[in-house]
């Protein structure tokens, strides 16, 4: 273990996951965070190779099947994913590859994975006469956060402009938005949609309870199915 991944076998080279690499491993448990600070040794197929913690001048493993959010930094660059312990090699534990590896410099709410299709997404242009108009867009959300959230859309979209969304959140409400893009992923080879990542602007109060109240039921829904 130790020697350096090529680019070509590590999908997450481009977002500075590598050996070597500093990770800060948190977990909620009650009211407080527990955190663990650890390197990674390796990247492989299977899963992520890290060395044992070590807390309070003793060597402390993570807990298996522990799920956790891990953090670090590469050029300045913040990134995040969520992972679980799924097993113990030699003097590492095992964490399981990211879904996906955001930048924390992008949205700091926690974020959770969803698939709703919202009532209506148009893009919110103003005239030469300072009058507002709304031009549709077809999307699908894919993630949510109380700061903003995800769109996926095979329509181009820049980062920078404004967008308005009304969506049914189950058994909570609908929730009506306004957002500016601040980034945008374009499709992958062998993929068509853009992944449109937005911040909430002006969001009332009523709005952000609207979310935490739906991302509260999702979390307990997904823990039931052993998912999160």
């Amino acid at each position: 273990m130790g020697s350096s991944s090529p680019a070509r076998e590590n999908p997450f080279y481009g977002q500075g996951l590598a050996p070597g690499v500093a990770l800060r491993l948190e977990k909620r448990v009650a009211d407080r965070l527990d955190t663990y600070s650890t390197c990674i040794e390796e990247i492989t197929e299977s899963g992520i190779a890290v060395l044992v913690p070590i807390r309070n001048l003793k060597v402390t493993p993570l807990p298996l099947g522990g799920v956790f959010r891990a953090v670090y930094s590469v050029d300045r660059q913040g990134y995040q994913f969520t992972t679980r312990v799924i097993g113990t090699a030699k003097a590492c534990d095992v964490l399981s590859l990211p879904r996906r590896i955001d930048s924390t410099d992008r949205r700091n709410a926690y974020r959770l994975d969803t698939a709703l299709q919202p009532s209506s997404v148009y893009r919110l242009v103003i005239d030469g006469e300072n009058q507002e108009s709304m031009l549709p867009l077809e999307g699908t959300l894919v993630d949510l956060s109380e700061g903003g959230l995800c769109l996926s859309t095979r329509q181009p979209v820049n980062a920078g402009e404004r967008l308005g969304i009304e969506v049914a959140l189950p058994e909570v409400g609908v929730l009506l938005a306004r957002m500016r893009v601040i980034s945008v992923d374009y499709p992958r080879y062998g993929y068509r949609n853009h992944q449109v990542h937005c911040m909430f602007l002006d969001l009332p109060r009523q709005g952000r309870d609207l979310i935490a109240r739906y991302l509260m039921k999702r979390q307990l829904e997904l823990r039931r199915l052993g998912q999160l």
